[in-house]
């Protein structure tokens, strides 16, 4: 069964490298919505720049999800859009 998810939104921790950076770029080229997480803020800055132009909305979060108080602010975020 394949699960429909353009329109959707997926959130992706870790996402300014290796496999998170990677399953960002293949999800914004299937015009995925995105909350990309990350702990470091200028790499997800420049994530959200580098796909603004795939068609997907890009919202990018500093989050370390080892701090309870990140994670907390990061589903506000997610949860306002």
């Amino acid at each position: 069964m394949a699960v429909e998810l353009r329109g959707k939104t997926v959130l992706v921790t870790g996402a300014s490298s290796g496999v998170g950076l990677a399953l960002s770029r293949l999800l914004a080229a299937e015009k995925i919505n995105l909350a990309l997480l990350a702990r470091r803020e200028d790499v997800l800055k420049r994530m959200a720049e580098e796909l603004k132009d795939s068609g997907s909305a890009v919202l990018s979060v500093k989050c370390d999800v080892s701090k309870k108080e990140d994670i907390h602010n990061a589903y506000q975020a997610v949860k306002s859009v």
